[in-house]
């Protein structure tokens, strides 16, 4: 889930879906696609093949409620496939909503957070922090996807008030 403002630049990058293969050489070659029969969806939001970072295609103002539910998204799935013979595949859900320019959105210090961590690190270590600047108090959280590197099994913690990322 994510939110983003309508006033944003076209082009503007929304998110990046990453998959992950344990094959070598080209069969880990992972491609992602936006997989919808939504004409909205296919209008509004594209994904590079390769990277996996979902952008705006179009200017998203006029479109920030479909019904005025305050949980209204936009929702599609992304596939992951990888390069192998045969080809395997997976999806994940991506929920948008698009919210009023008028409406302050925390803004992260860095687009990406990317940590190393050695198998021998003790629990409750700390291993970076995250970053975000608002007028509005905050509170650090982290989603729990259905993959491992989604933080499944609760492997990861994030302090509430300061954005610290614990094992």
């Amino acid at each position: 889930k994510i939110s983003i403002a309508s006033d944003v630049p076209r082009g503007t990058s929304v998110l990046k879906v990453t998959a992950f293969d344990i094959d070598e050489g080209t069969n880990a070659d992972i491609t992602y696609s936006i997989e919808t029969d939504s004409e909205r969806i296919q209008e509004n939001w594209e994904i590079d093949s390769f990277s996996g970072v979902i952008t705006t295609k179009e200017s998203l103002i006029g479109l920030e409620s479909l019904t005025g539910v305050e949980d209204d998204f936009y929702s599609f799935f992304v596939k992951a496939r990888d390069g192998g013979r045969p080809r395997k595949e997976s999806v994940a859900s991506v929920f948008i909503k698009i919210l009023p320019p008028e409406v302050p959105l925390p803004k992260f210090s860095e687009p990406f957070y990317v940590s190393t961590v050695s198998e021998d690190t003790p629990i409750g270590a700390e291993i970076g922090v995250i970053r975000a600047e608002s007028d509005q108090p905050l509170e650090y959280t982290l989603i729990k996807g259905n993959t491992a590197e989604s933080n499944r099994d609760e492997f990861f913690v994030i302090d509430k008030q300061n954005g610290r990322l614990k094992l």
